[in-house]
């Protein structure tokens, strides 16, 4: 296998197959799990562009079915594979229907053609290349599908060539209302779609709603009732609202707005930047953060972080352009209860450039916090992080971000992480680079599956484009601290320890939150770290991929030892004849039990009570001894 399989701390990257072994594929791993194995999309050079499977094994990786028989032919390359009525959903071309709409059970006699809506080697399924081609609402898949009778329009499927029907020619005839941007809200699916322009008596691109049925799929407002279409985009459920970009006329041009879902409740939110005609402050970026619509806008200070309630005087920049340098934001993604998007800086960090490239920044919605995490690439043009619309720039897996950033360094594009700090914002260990831009392949995505981070590289020209796997530890265990109790003063306290520990995981004891050394490495079994003074006591174990404050903590109280005194009293001093005498001892500061020992002329007598009674001797000497608890 011509790949790296690197082990640093824990932490390693594995090539899961090599399918093509003449080193020339481009494979573009979209991905998709079912039934407990993961689908994507490979060519091993002898069967083309194929849909494949793996258990996560070398061994356990294989074609599916050679749906598009032939050594040079594709079946395609899907964009998403999506999971309704138990079965896996794709788009694919036999060579003799043309695209279709196929599922699988996982096996190959259970992969097949869901219907052949447009007859013969046409394509009558959606364009593989758009993102959200299947949708799931109510356990049917929605679609764009064209029959050659109607043209691109709304369809729905369960699986079954009799449940694949079209749910409305929203544009009359052969003509395509080509629906897109599906999104639930509120019970129905929303989507984007054209009824055709003024002279055809429709309205243009709108949004529209569908319950499934025809006579309930119905354009919810005719937002641009001029000549042009509205051109919405970008449909995001937020604190109760659907929010989207949208053009009314070409004097406010394209701004953001909401909906409730009925006519009388969609409207503009605001006019962020006035008087800029068609274009307008042109939102993108929509994305729900803590109940706040979160997006990217324009005016004339530039594109920046905006947010909004709904309302117009709750829509706002996150930033003030005149202080924060971050523009043109892209990317956003919720993350330890923070945005990390990708950004450019408006300010020239070297002077030989003319202007920045985009770098990872953060905000927690305000100016202030609103700070970049760190210049991965600060010396050249290139973009720092690649993202596009169509794929994803951050993913998170075990609790950090993983990202393809380019540092400069020569090798392209690789794979990187981040915690959100400067520190924990790193290039993955691990990787051998032997080839340029390993990670800056065109067309890939990152899924986790069985604890591993898969994604398409290609780190070596005799391996080329394949599927790897990145393996991280779990966030440590959690496990009982102990040692709670007291000690006397002068004593050498008590022993704190833990339950039990991790391999992989380093140990750091806590006294009253300060850190102590030194730290103690996980065996599999409790640990102890040996006798502690007065303080409370916490544990923290961490590993590559963070820290876990094990569970309880221990209080340990020293008791100060004061003076301790006896007082001898006797119940007779003048005695005549053999008479019994009782002497009792009183203590201070002798604790709750102490120990008695009396003895007469140095020999031990009698038990372990306060007092003492015996028929003394002349001249005889009694003492008693006590030991205090």
């Amino acid at each position: 296998m011509a790949a790296n399989n690197q082990l640093l701390n824990a932490q390693t990257i594995e090539l899961l197959k090599d399918i093509n072994s003449s080193g020339s594929s481009n494979n573009r791993c979209f991905m998709g799990e079912y039934n407990g194995n993961l689908y994507f999309y490979a060519d091993d050079g002898i069967h083309g562009a194929e849909l494949w499977v793996t258990d996560s094994t070398e061994a356990g990786t294989h074609l599916l079915k050679d749906i598009k028989p032939g050594g040079a032919s594709n079946a395609g390359y899907s964009n998403n594979l999506v999971v309704c009525n138990d079965k896996l959903f794709f788009i694919a071309d036999d060579g003799t229907h043309g695209y279709e709409l196929w599922v699988t059970d996982g096996t190959e006699q259970g992969t097949l053609m869901v219907k052949d809506i447009y007859a013969g080697n046409t394509a009558g399924g959606p364009p593989y290349s758009l993102a959200d081609a299947l949708y799931v609402y109510n356990n049917k898949v929605y679609f764009r599908g064209n029959d050659g009778d109607h043209g691109s329009e709304l369809w729905s499927s369960d699986g079954t060539e009799a449940g694949t029907i079209m749910v409305k020619d929203i544009w009359p005839g052969t003509m395509n209302s080509s629906p897109n941007y599906f999104r639930e809200y509120n019970g129905l699916l929303y989507f984007t779609a054209d009824d055709g322009g003024p002279d055809e008596g429709g309205h243009g691109i709108e949004i529209w709603s569908t319950d499934g049925t025809e006579t309930g799929t119905v354009m919810l407002k005719d937002i641009n009732n001029s000549e042009y279409s509205t051109g919405p985009r970008y449909l995001t459920v937020c604190n109760g609202l659907l929010f989207f970009r949208a053009m009314d006329n070409a004097e406010n041009g394209m701004e953001l707005w909401a909906t409730n879902g009925t006519e009388t409740g969609t409207y503009m939110v605001k006019d962020i930047s006035v008087g800029t005609g068609a274009s307008g402050s042109d939102p993108k970026n929509l994305k729900d953060f803590n109940g706040t619509l979160f997006f990217s806008a324009g005016d004339e200070n530039g594109r920046y972080l905006w947010k909004s309630n709904g309302t117009e005087g709750g829509t706002v920049p996150v930033i003030d352009p005149a202080t924060n340098s971050s523009r043109d934001p892209f990317g956003l993604t919720v993350f330890n209860g923070k945005l990390i998007f990708s950004a450019y800086d408006n300010i020239i960090v070297n002077p030989s450039q003319s202007a920045n490239n985009n770098e990872l920044w953060t905000s927690d919605g305000t100016n202030a916090g609103t700070v970049k995490i760190k210049e991965i690439n600060p010396d050249t043009l290139l973009c720092s992080i690649l993202y596009s619309s169509s794929f994803e720039g951050f993913y998170e897996y075990n609790n950090k971000l993983y990202m393809r950033a380019d540092s400069g360094d020569g090798n392209g594009y690789t794979l990187w992480q981040t915690d959100g700090t400067t520190d924990g914002t790193i290039q993955v260990p691990g990787q051998v680079v032997t080839t340029y831009n390993p990670l800056g392949i065109s067309k890939f995505t990152f899924k986790v599956f069985k604890g591993s981070l898969y994604f398409g590289a290609k780190y070596n020209d005799a391996t080329g484009a394949e599927l790897y796997k990145l393996t991280t530890p779990p966030m440590p265990e959690s496990f009982n601290v102990t040692g709670s109790g007291s000690y006397c003063q002068f004593d050498i306290g008590l022993p704190v320890e833990l339950s039990g520990t991790s391999l992989g995981v380093t140990y750091t004891l806590y006294k009253d939150g300060v850190p102590q050394t030194p730290t103690i490495a996980g065996t599999g079994e409790p640990i102890s770290f040996g006798n502690q003074l007065a303080g409370t006591y916490t544990v923290s174990g961490t590993n590559i991929t963070g820290t876990t404050v094990m569970s309880g903590s221990a209080v340990i109280v020293e008791i100060l030892s004061l003076p301790i005194s006896v007082t001898v009293s006797e119940s007779a001093n003048n005695l005549c004849g053999p008479t019994e005498v009782t002497i009792t001892a009183t203590t201070v500061n002798a604790g709750d039990l102490p120990e008695y020992y009396w003895y007469v002329n140095a020999a031990p007598v009698g038990s372990n009570q306060p007092t003492f009674t015996y028929v003394p001797l002349n001249n005889d000497e009694v003492y008693v001894v006590i030991t205090s608890d």
